[in-house]
């Protein structure tokens, strides 16, 4: 292979110079030279948008690297060789073409960010919900139906991103979610709206985007820490007053619904400042609301 020898020569610098850190992104690289193994001092590991489908067994003797990125190739799975890298912080396989997740992922104990978007995941091993120090997980782009029961069990997540798969119902035990601020549910195929969501106290920020949901619960109001709420085509009819009882609320998205009206009590929302209406052709506001919302300090407003 022609690039293997300009590979190799970039390894040995890396290695003479003590660098911890090696970018071999865009190469066009069908395979990884199996003297990596030599660079024992290597923390992170770049390797994006190359043609590789397999690492060398010597990857395993990176016994400190933190940061590996094998996004953008061809991995049809994740090398066995990475289950003896305990010390790995960041993982990302993204844009590859997984189908399938290896039990020994439990092993990667020091894990906080793991990214497998566009991916053809059908499924998960059980395993990765043994992750308890997993911050950030990001499913995007898959083909999952459905969410192991224990995906709870990551207690640590802040970010789960979940949008653009097949799901249609989650999880209920989603109470045991305490420190997760942003959940990314948008395109899925959920025909009304995911009420165990309502048990995430610290929530942030949800996404619902591309859901024919219907209806927005008046419970929506429990969500007292929300700052963010995305529901665009969401095939909403109304909305609930109880929703201007999310005083932390600064985004809310309702663009492309079929709104006829919004709860005057919007106006009242004094941390609100994007309100997104566009796209509800039926919309009518009478000149009560509008003088509220034009009031409203710093209100970033668009309309049909």
């Amino acid at each position: 292979m022609t690039a293997k020898p300009d590979l190799t020569q970039m390894m040995t610098k890396a290695f003479k110079e003590g660098k911890g850190s090696l970018n071999l992104s865009g190469k066009m690289m069908g395979e990884l030279p199996v003297e990596i193994g030599g660079l024992r001092g290597l923390h992170e590991l770049y390797l994006s948008e190359n043609e590789l489908e397999t690492l060398p067994n010597e990857i395993s003797l990176l016994t400190d690297l933190k940061v590996l990125d094998c996004s953008m190739n061809r991995f049809k799975e994740i090398p066995p060789g990475i289950s003896r890298l305990s010390k790995l912080e960041r993982i990302d396989f993204s844009d590859n073409e997984l189908v399938g997740l290896p039990a020994y992922m439990d092993k990667l104990i020091d894990l906080k960010i793991l990214s497998l978007s566009g991916n053809g995941l059908r499924t998960l091993h059980p395993n990765i919900c043994k992750l308890k120090n997993l911050g950030v997980l990001v499913l995007s782009g898959n083909e999952l139906k459905e969410l192991p029961q224990g995906i709870t069990d990551l207690r640590g997540l802040i970010k789960l991103d979940l949008s653009y798969n097949a799901l249609e119902e989650l999880p209920r035990n989603l109470d045991k979610f305490t420190n997760l601020k942003s959940l990314v549910l948008s395109s899925n195929q959920l025909l009304k709206f995911p009420r165990e969501v309502l048990k995430i106290s610290n929530l942030e920020e949800l996404y619902l985007t591309d859901n024919d949901v219907g209806k927005i619960p008046s419970e929506i109001s429990e969500l007292k820490n929300l700052k963010n709420l995305y529901l665009k085509n969401t095939g909403l009819k109304e909305i609930p007053p109880e929703i201007c009882e999310l005083k932390n609320l600064r985004l809310l998205v309702l663009s492309d619904n079929l709104l006829r009206t919004i709860p005057p009590e919007i106006c009242g929302m004094k941390n609100l400042k994007w309100l997104y209406l566009a796209g509800n052709t039926e919309l009518v506001l009478d000149n009560e609301t509008i003088e509220g919302l034009a009031a409203m300090d710093k209100l970033i407003l668009k309309l049909p």
